[in-house]
Order: structure tokens, then sequence, then C-alpha cells
């Protein structure tokens, strides 16, 4: 029997190939089967904590230079046409690459796209101090500071209808996913301003940032967990996602952190390969009929996928849990061994999907990153910016 060290290197290894697989001369394509554009979402998340400045600092080049004159940053780089024998695997590539902003399903923004990139900026220029990229792209990272000062409202960011990380079920309204980004990019864009010499704007952003983080407790807390939107009222669903990352991301007291994995630990179940997306589930009526219609109405529903796995990994370590990080990341580098590549989504059973109208992505950038960067947090004592 392998030994779970010797697993979890045997995985490490295939996800650094899907991974470096999806590059290409703009940063990182979300796959490369269908899923062959660039994702703001996807790319900075699969380089979270990357050594491989070159990549990132392409990845952010590809994002700055598609900004627009408000500062609002595209969630995608369409490098193909949309149609129907892309998603079949057959994509039809653009002579060049086109910008997108609004979401195709109901024409709303999406805006995390923004707050990613200036996480990500900060940790390229903290780790190359790179200041000639920083000073030649400040103007843009200022109007996309100014963007969402535009965008807030009432001290928080809300989301436009199917426009967030979980674009297949309808919410809309305060995010706790976009507020959550948000409190890192404040932190963040408050660091670039200190280099930059900037003492308004760091300033400006530390006095939002307070105010921002005061509310979004009142609004957001429920005593167990952070609920996952609020419209004309607060949803008490339990995203693991959004959750874990405003614990890996550090934006929260300790104090909630703790709280919210006794949660989690009371819902995981031992030796599952993935947590759910959601607890409970979303009401049926929340999914798009389409999805419905195409046979995959629990794709963000119920459906299983690594990205929060890898978060509940480095979350556990980050608050002294460190063999019971270890055992989590051995039962995900075991689904990952078992297929040789690291899937976009599988079936309950553990099966990659593969449906009538539907086959999962593979290989899939951001879920083979995260799990790089669990690795490192857990096996190389990598400490992030948020950790330091």
């Amino acid at each position: 029997m392998e030994t779970d060290r010797s697993i979890i290197n045997k995985a490490y290894s295939i996800a650094e190939k899907s991974l470096k697989s999806c590059y290409n001369d703009y940063g990182v394509s979300a796959g490369k089967h269908h899923f062959v554009d660039i994702w703001a979402r996807d790319s900075f998340f699969a380089l979270l904590g990357t050594d491989d400045y070159k990549t990132l600092k392409l990845n952010l080049q590809t994002f700055l230079s598609y900004t627009n004159k408000n500062g609002h940053v595209p969630y995608r780089i369409l490098l193909s046409s949309i149609n129907l024998m892309k998603y079949l695997g057959k994509p039809t590539y653009l002579d060049s690459p086109k910008a997108n902003y609004r979401s195709l399903q109901t024409g709303g923004k999406i805006v995390d796209g923004g707050l990613l990139l200036v996480i990500s900026l900060n940790y390229y220029i903290q780790k190359t101090k790179d200041l000639k990229f920083l000073n030649q792209h400040w103007q843009t990272i200022k109007n996309i500071f100014y963007f969402y000062n535009k965008y807030r409202k009432n001290d928080l960011l809300k989301q436009d209808l199917l426009c967030e990380w979980y674009d297949a079920v309808y919410k809309s309204g305060y995010s706790l996913y976009l507020n959550v980004l948000y409190l890192r990019f404040l932190k963040d864009f408050s660091d670039l301003a200190s280099i930059q010499n900037d003492l308004s704007l760091k300033n400006e952003s530390f006095e939002i940032k307070a105010k921002l983080y005061e509310d979004f407790i009142i609004k957001f807390w429920n005593d167990d967990y952070f609920d996952d939107w609020i419209d004309f009222k607060n949803n008490h669903i339990f995203n693991p996602n959004y959750n874990l990352l405003a614990v890996i991301f550090d934006v929260i007291d300790k104090k909630y952190q703790h709280t919210i994995i006794h949660y989690l630990d009371k819902n995981y179940k031992s030796n599952d390969f993935a947590l759910e997306t959601s607890y409970p589930k979303y009401p049926f009526w929340r999914i798009p009929f389409y999805n419905y219609l195409l046979g995959v109405g629990d794709y963000c529903n119920g459906l299983k996928w690594l990205q929060s796995i890898c978060f509940y990994s480095v979350a556990l370590k980050n608050i002294g849990k460190l063999k019971e990080s270890q055992k989590i990341l051995r039962v995900v580098a075991e689904k990952i061994v078992e297929y040789n590549d690291v899937y976009e989504v599988y079936e309950r059973n553990g099966k990659p999907l593969k449906r009538l109208f539907y086959k999962s992505e593979s290989p899939f950038a951001w879920s083979s990153g995260l799990f790089l960067f669990a690795y490192k947090v857990l096996y190389e004592d990598f400490r992030y910016l948020w950790n330091n």
C-alpha cells in the first residue's frame, strides 16, 4: 500500500502537468477541451501562490490590457467562437482575443475579475519586486479601485443575476463571494498604494475596508457561518467555497474562522473526496430551466468539485489542524491519481461527469492549481502574503 506522501506526490505531478498544459500565449486557459478561453476567476485561482511568476505576469498583463477606461476588468478573454462545436471539443479560434464584461445569460455585469487581478498583482509585486510593471499599470489599477467605489451599494458589493462563481444558480443581491474578495482586494490595494507612496489612496482603502468589515459581519454572519447572499432577506445557505475563502484569505477574525470550520466539520462526510456545493442544496427553481434540459441541473447543485476540498485542507492547516488537513488532501490526491488527470466536475459516485450533452472538462486549470497551492501550504510550509 502506498504511503500518503507517495500518493500525494503522484497527484502533485499530475496536477502540475494538467495546469501547465493550459498555458498559452495570453496566460492560462480554463481547460483544453471546450473551456479553452481565459477566465479571470479560473486563471487567477489556478495561479494562487504560484512560483511561476512569468506566467502570472502574462496573465496579469492580458487582463490589464483589456480593462476598460472605467476600470471594469473582463471576466473572460474569449479565444474561440461560442457555438455548439466548441462544447463538443472542436473550438473555432478567433483571429484575435475578445473581452467579455457582461454575462451572456442575463446581460448583467460580472465584476470579480478586478478583485482577483489586484489580489494576484500584489502577490506578484511582493514576490518579484517588479516595480516597473506596477508603475506601468498604476493608473489602470487606480481605475479598478475607483470602479468598485462607484459599484458598491451601502458599502457592500452586489451581484447581478447569474454573475458570480455559481453562475448556474439564480442569485442576485449582496454577495458573500464578492465581499470576501473585496475585503482582500482592499488590503492588497492598500499595500500597492503604499509601495507607490500614494498615502491618500492607501488611507482611503483602509477606511473603506474598516467600514465594509463592520457591515459585512452585521449583515452576513448568522452565528454559524456567513450567509450565501442577501436579496430581500438573508438566504441561510452555507456555501463552503465562499466561507472557506474568508478563512484562507484571513479577512475575518479567528473566532469566525474556528466557528466556520466547526460547522463544516459537522457536515463533512469523512473520506469524501469533495464537499457539497452548498448545505442545504438550492431549491430546484433557482436552477435555470435550460440546465435541466441539458441534463445538468445539478451542475452547481449537487455535483462534486475539488476547489472547496482544497480550500478546506488549507483552512484546517491555518487553524493548526495539520494532520486533519493532510488526511483530506490524501483523499483528493487519490481521486486525481485514480483518473490520471484533474477534472472539472465529478458525479457523486466519484466518476468524472459524462452525460449526453455535457462532458467534464479535463485538464482543468482551476482545481489543478488549487491542489498545488494546498500541497505547498501543507508540505512546504508555504505562507501566502496574508499569513505573514
